[in-house]
């Protein structure tokens, strides 16, 4: 028992010391703080003067009611595509210019579009001297939504020379935004530079309306909320001491456990294999130890979380509480245990210091069993096997001599088994040797 509890406290405190020494956890809590930011918005369309649009009168949209239809609708979608009769089109288009026209810049009840018709079709039947047939007679028609540029002069146009001693600002009047200023709708222009350039323009106002190269721009400062971290007094300090003081005690039951007398008789394992289950353990469990650090710093502390996983945090608590004593249990078997058969019967030597002595006369027999652990695939609970153990059927119950880790030791025992044990219970060692093998 001593030497279990060794084993699990050299466990948790080496993977948890090595998790604090060796990860870069957070040591900064988290807070919010109310400031100002400068918003650019740049319309990628480029403007139309007022002047170009020509008004539809209501006798155009109704010499085509289907195109009346859809350009009546613009003022709720910015683009469409389908098709138009050939008939409707030019009938359209006389009555506004009396001729036909591919492209058209057009104000219906207010809203200005951008009308495209493709007649390549009817145009490649002309050349061929062909008429089209009917059901051909459609025409492919794209209209689009388009900003005006009031006549006015309003919104103020800003020229290029107006950018000499602002020339930060021309990449987000070109649309050049980062992914982070993107995401955040805001960009890193300084709040107190766009208000002294927007006084020197005459703008007055937090949101201001303006030109560039043709296309609409607003720009404005908004209230933003930002997270600014402040380091956590004395504890990234303690993180070392803490983490330090772990490993040191976890060194000191790595020695406990593995500088001692060597027990009389056959070991079940040799001290690499348990060196080696205990590395890979101890590997594990660091990284067990990472979400379970990071969740403990979190909520006891305010300190940001770098994993934030409620899984990992649970796979990490479960490894921890319940896969550690499991995995220590499994070692104290093997590596605490020796075996020795002798004339007078079998005696068991343990780390402790106990010794167990079974006399051929108590011995009744020999079992295999197989030891399996549970293993989740797929959603479904299965097991998987681990080893076989070989026990001696004793008068009094079941003595388990253990499941070596290697087959050497497996022949080793056997071996010994065979040339001690009585006539009796040969037939029994023989069936038991074929079933461990």
């Amino acid at each position: 028992m001593r030497s279990f509890l060794r084993r699990c406290f050299m466990f948790m405190l080496l993977s948890g010391g090595i998790a604090l020494l060796v990860f870069p956890f957070s040591f900064d809590r988290a807070s919010e703080v109310e400031g100002e930011a400068v918003r650019i918005d740049v319309d990628s369309r480029a403007l139309v003067p007022e002047g170009d649009l020509t008004a539809v009168p209501a006798e155009a949209l109704a010499a085509a009611p289907k195109l009346a239809q859809i350009l009546r609708t613009m003022r709720e979608r910015t683009f469409y595509t389908g098709t138009l009769s050939m008939d409707e089109s030019q009938a359209f288009t006389e009555k506004l210019f009396g001729e036909f026209r591919r492209e058209m810049l057009l104000s219906v009840d207010g809203t200005a579009v951008r009308v495209r018709m493709d007649d390549s079709l009817a145009r490649r039947f002309a050349g061929a001297g062909q008429s089209m047939p009917t059901s051909l007679a459609q025409i492919q028609v794209k209209i689009e939504r388009v900003p005006v540029l009031p006549a006015d002069g309003a919104p103020p146009v800003l020229a290029p020379a107006d950018l000499a001693d602002y020339p930060e600002l021309k990449p987000y009047l070109r649309g050049e935004f980062t992914d982070e200023e993107r995401m955040r709708g805001r960009t890193r222009l300084p709040v107190p530079g766009w208000r002294a350039f927007a006084g020197r323009m005459g703008w007055t106002g937090d949101k201001v309306r303006f030109v560039y190269d043709n296309r609409a721009c607003v720009g404005e400062v908004v209230s933003v909320r930002d997270e600014v971290l402040t380091p956590i007094t004395g504890l990234r300090t303690a993180k070392w001491i803490v983490g330090g003081l772990a490993v040191l005690l976890g060194l000191l039951l790595v020695k406990t456990l593995y500088v001692r007398p060597p027990l009389p008789g056959i070991p079940l394992s040799p001290r690499w294999g348990t060196a080696l289950h205990d590395g890979v353990t101890l590997l594990f469990g660091t990284l067990a130890m990472i979400p379970v650090w990071d969740e403990v710093l979190a909520r006891f502390f305010g300190a940001v979380p770098r994993v934030d996983d409620l899984l990992l945090f649970v796979s990490g608590l479960a490894i921890v509480v319940v896969g550690f004593p499991w995995l220590a249990a499994l070692a104290c078997s093997t590596a605490d245990k020796n075996v020795q058969v002798g004339a007078d019967g079998v005696r068991l030597f343990f780390a402790g210091g106990r010794v167990q002595h079974v006399a051929w006369d108590a011995i009744e027999g020999f079992n295999v069993v197989e030891k399996r652990v549970p293993l989740v695939r797929g959603g479904f609970v299965s097991s998987r096997s681990l080893g076989k153990a070989l026990n001696l059927a004793t008068r009094d119950g079941i003595v388990p001599i253990g499941m070596p880790l290697v087959g050497s030791t497996k022949e080793r025992i056997m071996t010994a088994l065979r040339r001690y044990a009585p006539q009796r219970l040969h037939a029994a060692l023989a069936a038991a040797a074929r079933d461990w093998f």
